[in-house]
């Protein structure tokens, strides 16, 4: 079987290419009759950043594509996918009613799908926030509600 990593609930391990952050259960291991590996029985979780964007896959997309914000209304943490076709900047601006810019992320990035997310602070007063987000030559508005 080849390495792996594997915890039996207590701290983070990791190898050259694999972390795990936690688990909860008894892990399985095995080889199967066809000689292919085994292993579950793990449920894990990863910690969550204020805000933050995935790693693109390993193939640009043919078609750009910016999504919508979901969950919308959020309690805490919301995201976007943003797919680019080519390597460019991506923005995210956060506006409150009265247009007065409460948050901006921006980030060149290569060519690829991400996952933008945005966790609201705790100071932040629930309430309808416009965002506008900008990539490539695409530009998206729309409105996200943030309730406690």
């Amino acid at each position: 079987m080849a390495p792996a990593v594997t915890d039996n609930g207590g701290g983070i391990v990791q190898n050259s290419s694999h972390k795990l952050l936690s688990s909860i259960g008894q892990s399985v291991a095995g080889i199967r009759s066809d000689g292919t590996s085994l292993e579950a029985g793990f449920i894990t979780s990863e910690l969550i950043d204020t805000s933050g964007i995935s790693e693109p896959h390993s193939k640009p997309p043919k078609t750009p594509f910016v999504g919508e914000f979901a969950p919308n209304p959020f309690n805490s943490t919301t995201a976007i996918t943003v797919k680019m076709t080519q390597d460019g900047n991506i923005s995210l601006k956060l506006f409150d009613v009265s247009g007065k810019q409460i948050y901006l992320w921006s980030e060149d990035r290569k060519a690829g799908t991400y996952k933008i997310s945005f966790t609201a602070s705790e100071s932040l007063p629930a309430g309808t926030y416009l965002y506008v987000i900008d990539v490539l030559e695409q530009q998206k508005t729309g409105k996200i509600a943030f309730v406690k």
